[in-house]
């Protein structure tokens, strides 16, 4: 996993495959993937562009974790103008590292941002592009997890799911889509999936109680692709962006549909944030989804 570890501009670097940073007012991270539909808002934050201080420096879009709530509102501010669009249009899952979807309407607008939620154990949500008015832009929250992406452009509908560890054997991804299937008529053969910053097998060393949560969830061919030996008997490296990748591939997306961001949370600690390398001490990613 390749990082990017000082301040030199990106373009004096060797970019990673799979997604570029832009931004005026704040950074963002943008997959390549889903950048060649233009009616799309995609993106995730990193710690670049906000005013929260000290361990949440600087782009904290997370309420939860002791912040200032002050300055994480304009924080979604500051970052919502960049993408033009208004906070009360995100709509913020409620993550307990279940599997569980939630389909999200304009009578959802705001919620987690500018209105509490109404709602638990959603670690998964999808929409469409409405008939009229503002559309939801969905938005999850990450700190290692994976983000995924989920784009059905013959249907203009979305989907973005959070996948921990727990989430990924529970299979949260091909239960997004399914959902999608049966509430947009979304086939999986159309969609485009892109996983956003997240952990590197290198980085996300698990012990033998999770590694057999794994084997227990996929095929003993698709756990030589996802797990390695850790640093001490009964150790294990995981690779959760691989174990999405392999649940996408079953559920029926195509490979070329597909985009992996070799973008880790833990080697790029200084612009993103991460759970382990902080001991959960930090800010919040946010990544966010909609249609224009």
């Amino acid at each position: 996993m390749r990082s990017i570890s000082d301040d030199r501009t990106f373009a004096e670097k060797r970019r990673p495959m799979g997604f570029k940073l832009e931004g005026k007012g704040c950074t963002l991270v943008k997959s390549e993937l889903l950048s060649q539909f233009k009616e799309l808002i995609s993106c995730c934050s990193t710690r670049k562009g906000g005013v929260s201080e000290g361990i949440y420096e600087s782009m904290n879009l997370g309420f939860s974790n002791g912040d200032d709530p002050g300055n994480v509102r304009e924080n979604y501010r500051i970052i919502c103008k960049e993408l033009g669009i208004e906070p009360s249009q995100i709509v913020l899952a409620k993550q307990t590292h279940k599997s569980n979807v939630r389909i999200i309407t304009k009578a959802d607008l705001g919620k987690g941002v500018t209105r509490p939620v109404d709602y638990d154990d959603v670690d998964a949500i999808i929409t469409n592009r409405p008939m009229n008015g503002p559309s939801p832009v969905l938005g999850i929250l990450t700190a290692d997890c994976v983000p995924v992406s989920v784009y059905d452009p013959k249907h203009f509908a979305i989907g973005l799911a959070h996948s921990g560890w727990r989430g990924t054997v529970q299979h949260i991804t091909a239960k997004m889509l399914k959902k999608m299937e049966e509430v947009f008529e979304t086939r999986p053969e159309d969609v485009y999936l892109s996983t956003g910053p997240c952990i590197c097998k290198k980085c996300y060393e698990i012990d033998e109680d999770v590694a057999g949560e794994f084997r227990r969830a996929f095929s003993s061919e698709d756990c030589g692709k996802i797990l390695c030996p850790g640093t001490e008997i009964r150790k294990y490296r995981a690779d959760l962006a691989k174990a999405v990748e392999i649940t996408a591939l079953r559920a029926g997306v195509k490979q070329e549909n597909i985009e992996l961001q070799d973008f880790c949370t833990a080697c790029n600690s200084k612009l993103l944030f991460s759970h382990r390398i902080t001991l959960g001490k930090r800010g919040t990613l946010a990544t966010f989804l909609g249609i224009r």
